[in-house]
């Protein structure tokens, strides 16, 4: 269980850095403002945040319905 926890949020760290490098990387050719580029990375970072809660709440509502089943 801890270790497709730790894979799972490996993996969502991992998209989350390979989004951003290609987001700066695509900027390199055409230098314009700086401040873009992090923004673009703070909005890319904010939604793998986003996105991780939103999967942590699911998987804490999973367990709660799974252990309050209803008895025949």
């Amino acid at each position: 269980m801890h270790g497709v926890a730790i894979r799972f949020y490996n993996y969502a760290l991992y998209c989350g850095a390979i989004a951003a490098g290609v987001l700066i990387l695509v900027e390199l050719p055409q230098p314009s403002d700086y401040a873009d580029e992090g923004y673009r990375v703070l909005w890319t970072l904010c939604g793998v945040a986003i996105t991780l809660f939103v999967m942590m709440v699911a998987g804490l509502l999973a367990k709660r319905t799974s252990k309050t089943s209803p008895s025949p």
